[in-house]
């Protein structure tokens, strides 16, 4: 048996599942982040980002389960939280950049539920981002790299980041995480 949704009207870009609720989150290059109940076959929600903002990459987290983090490709406030139960932009976050931030950057959201990591095409660094303080729109911390990182992603366990570069390196990064 086979089930067919149409809520977007333009290409789905990122796509998540949350275990949780039993709903499937999708992003797309028309501004929407929709979510769907999968145990009934019903869309839920369904948010319109700003102008310029095509959704790139939608993450889920454990720890905050009624938030998802969404990844949209502009020079600036890239990323911000959505509240999948009521459709609010809770909080946005990023920084000022040369150009759009790539479809290709990837950012990474720690299972604390408040580190967000992300790279980017323009600059060969790291930010980092600390979602308990409300007025923390700009990254709280950089890490310089030799190479600019496209996808990020913290190892489960560990103190200790992947990170996978523009020249096709593969770099492990330890750290020290954020404390209260």
């Amino acid at each position: 048996m086979a089930s067919e949704y149409t809520h977007h009207t333009n290409e789905v870009t990122s796509l998540v599942y949350d275990p949780f609720s039993h709903r499937l989150i999708s992003g797309g290059r028309d501004r929407q982040v929709v979510v769907e109940d999968v145990t009934v076959g019903r869309k839920v929600m369904a948010r319109k980002l700003p102008k310029g903002a095509v959704v790139t990459n939608v993450l889920f987290n454990e720890a905050l389960p009624s938030m998802v983090l969404i990844t949209t490709a502009r020079s600036e406030q890239q990323m911000c939280l959505l509240d999948a139960r009521s459709g609010q932009l809770v909080h946005t976050l990023g920084d000022r950049t040369k150009e759009n931030l790539s479809r290709f950057v990837k950012p990474d959201w720690h299972s604390n539920g408040y580190t967000v990591v992300c790279g980017t095409q323009s600059a060969p660094q790291l930010n980092f981002w600390d979602l308990r303080y409300q007025k923390v729109a700009e990254s709280t911390f950089r890490f310089t790299l030799p190479h600019a990182a496209l996808q990020c992603k913290f190892m489960p366990e560990k103190n200790t980041i992947a990170v996978a570069t523009s020249t096709r390196q593969l770099l492990w990064i330890d750290y020290s995480p954020m404390s209260a």
